[in-house]
């Protein structure tokens, strides 16, 4: 052995540095020395990174390093169940092993060297393909990916648009950064109507003829050709694309807004006078419309001070603000048009509002409850005839009829005096049983002596 040399065992007892001189690795092959310097590490359970390269050393898309790296990622284990494949930076030169991740929705293979994209037909329910900073040539090995929505292919080598005939649902492109110089090149993408947003920014497109491609695609609304030698062949760049492209909402670094179409479609037809006209045509109209608002604010205004130079009130908010005759003829309008005018109930409106009740719109403060001439009297158990206690219970009992009375009288005086204190007239507590209270209601003045409830007390005891 040599100082320097790196020892890789499959074991785990391994020390982490050997010591002493021409010692023998603990747990490693028989025979195996070491010498001072000398290093080496056990390999343990091994992560997606061991699994990644082939006995060559290539980068492979092996079915063991992919659920390997699902694992790692925090993602299932069983393939079909992933909507997303992290495949960026990997060093990968082509796509393979992916038949069972039939559930991707998004795959990133930024920074690999992939020369194509073959290898997806499995992935119908892919909706987005970040295959950017690769060694790509040609668009194909994609008529399956009819739900694809994104792409984003930029800085790869491509030369030419083509494969995009059965993407239905494609509606942006990202092709900035290839090869792409010449109108021919562009015909590919007639093949996809439903290209909403198409970057091909630093590109060699200078043929001004591209613009006729630009102008048969139906739906697009974004478009960037910033970074190339185009916008030095069309005069006047920018008013000529947005005035021929007439579905276009965004050109290159900045939004295309109503004016700039307006006056780019007023300076292909009639020049710098024209451009001049419908400036100020805008102008206009976007004052006009900022005076309308003003004069209508100031009508109001006007109103305003009318109606307090004639002395009229101004409309209520609210039912409390209406003069008291319309208030009195609230319930006969209404009995009137539905032909209830003998309804007791519509003669008197009560109403609470914060707080307080309203009788005919107007507070009243005390408002006594109807009292009960007759009822019927309850049949059932007394509150004095229930007995509280069991049968082994130990409690005081009141031997003598009198002291029993003193301490009715004693509780009463009690309940008259905390009611004083509030203010209110009370004299029985709310626990007393119901005939009681209906035999205090309907007498008018009680007799003189013990009051019914000490009565009650006093015969249940």
């Amino acid at each position: 052995a040599c100082p320097g040399v790196t020892i890789v065992s499959l074991s785990r007892e391994l020390p982490d540095v050997a010591k002493g001189e021409n010692q023998r690795c603990g747990g490693g092959p028989a025979g195996t020395m070491v010498t001072p310097g000398t290093t080496y590490r056990p390999l343990g359970r091994r992560s997606a990174d061991d699994l990644l390269r082939d006995e060559n050393g290539t980068p492979r898309m092996s079915k063991e390093y992919l659920k390997k790296l699902c694992t790692e990622m925090k993602q299932y284990g069983t393939p079909h169940l992933n909507d997303q494949l992290y495949l960026h930076f990997k060093g990968f030169s082509k796509i393979e092993n992916l038949e069972e991740y039939t559930g991707l929705r998004c795959i990133w293979l930024e920074g690999n060297g992939l020369r194509s994209l073959e290898g997806l037909d499995a992935q119908v329910e892919l909706r987005g393909l970040y295959a950017q900073q690769n060694l790509i040539e040609e668009i194909v090995g994609l008529d399956t990916l009819v739900h694809l929505d994104a792409i984003n292919l930029s800085n790869n080598s491509l030369k030419s648009i083509s494969g995009l005939s059965e993407l239905s649902k494609l509606s942006t492109l990202t092709l900035s950064h290839n090869r792409i110089d010449s109108v021919e090149a562009l015909q590919g993408l007639l093949e996809c109507p439903t290209i909403k947003v198409i970057d091909l920014s630093h590109n060699g497109l200078e043929d001004p003829k591209a613009l006729e491609v630009f102008k048969q695609m139906p739906n697009l609304a974004v478009l960037n050709l910033s970074g190339n030698k185009l916008s030095r062949h069309i005069p006047n760049y920018r008013k000529t694309l947005i005035n021929e492209i007439k579905t276009l909402s965004y050109l290159d670094d900045r939004p295309v807004f109503p004016k700039d179409r307006a006056m780019a479609e007023a300076f292909c037809a009639g020049g710098r006078e024209a451009e001049r006209e419908a400036r100020e045509e805008f102008v206009r109209k976007d004052r006009e419309k900022m005076m309308s608002g003003i004069r209508h604010l100031e009508a109001i205004a006007a109103r305003r001070v009318q109606r307090d130079a004639d002395g009229v009130q101004p409309l209520p908010d609210s039912e409390d603000e209406l003069p008291e005759d319309e208030k009195n003829q609230t319930a006969s309008v209404a009995s009137t048009a539905f032909g209830i005018e003998d309804e007791p109930w519509l003669d008197v409106s009560v109403s609470s509002h914060h707080g307080q009740t309203k009788v005919n719109y107007q507070t009243v403060s005390n408002i006594s409850p109807a009292k009960v001439e007759e009822l019927d009297e309850i049949t059932g158990p007394k509150a004095g005839d229930i007995d509280l206690f069991g049968p082994d219970d130990d409690y005081e009992v009141l031997e003598d009829e009198e002291e029993a009375a003193a301490e009715a009288a004693a509780h009463e005086d009690a309940l008259r005096s905390a009611a004083a204190r509030q203010g209110q007239a009370k004299s029985v507590p709310d626990s007393k049983p119901r005939k009681m209270l209906i035999e205090e209601v309907t007498e008018p003045e009680p007799a003189a002596g013990p009051t019914p409830l000490i009565q009650e007390v006093a015969g249940s005891e």
